[in-house]
Parts: C-alpha cells; structure tokens; sequence
C-alpha cells in the first residue's frame, strides 16, 4: 500500500475552526459577501510542486456547496508560480468528501466519494 510519506517530500493537515481561526476563502451567495470556512487543508510538496488543498465533508443535501464550488472556478485548474521561486509551483484544491451519489453532474468532479480520500492525494501529482 502507497502512502502519503512514499509519495511527497514533505506533507501536513489541519483542521480549520471558524470561530478560532481566520482562514476563510470569500465568495457570493445572492450578491451578498459569505465567508466558506473549510474543515481541513492539507500542504502536500513533492519537488518543486505545492499542493494546497482544501477538504469540506459535507452532505450532498446542502446544496450550499454549489456556491462554493462555482466560486473556487476561479482557481479550478491553474498552478500559481510565485514571484521569490519561478521555479516553484503551487497548485490549489477545493474538494468537497462524502457521498456524492446525490450531488448534480455539474459538481461531481467537486467531489471525493467517501473512502477515496487517500487515492485522491495519491494521484494529485500523476
């Protein structure tokens, strides 16, 4: 069995508390401001690569991931070089984990199906 240690040079997570941290991704609900509090974020880097992403279990009958999900679109499949390293290359995930049966064919890319969670890391740098 392949893990996370095997596979990246260096790895960690956290998990986010709203009301202790200010670690927030902005975006908009009906025109008003709304603040996404996801519950984890991982930091995964092999070489020169960065991997940050974002993990928010969430039941598919909250349909308030859509908002969520159509505002990170703004991020969805881009890699950042930052000004310091142009080597370096930091891509940006926003998943969203539980049972995406019941969730629209739009978002179902959004989503990681339970027990999944560990190929998912698995292939990000595939």
């Amino acid at each position: 069995t392949e893990t996370l240690q095997e596979n990246y040079d260096f790895w960690a997570f956290s998990k986010i508390d709203e009301h202790l941290d200010n670690l927030f991704i902005p975006y908009f609900n009906n025109a008003a401001e709304r603040r996404f509090f996801p519950d984890f974020i991982f930091w995964l880097q092999k070489g020169n690569t960065q991997i940050i992403c974002f993990i928010d279990p969430k039941g598919s009958k909250h349909t308030d991931y859509e908002h969520k999900a159509d505002a990170y679109q703004l991020f969805e499949d881009k890699v950042f070089n930052p000004k310091g390293d142009p080597n370096l290359k930091i891509k940006v995930v926003l998943k969203f984990y539980g049972d995406k049966d019941d969730v629209g064919e739009r978002y179902r890319d959004d989503w990681i199906k339970e027990g999944e969670l560990k190929d998912f890391f698995l292939k990000q740098l595939a």
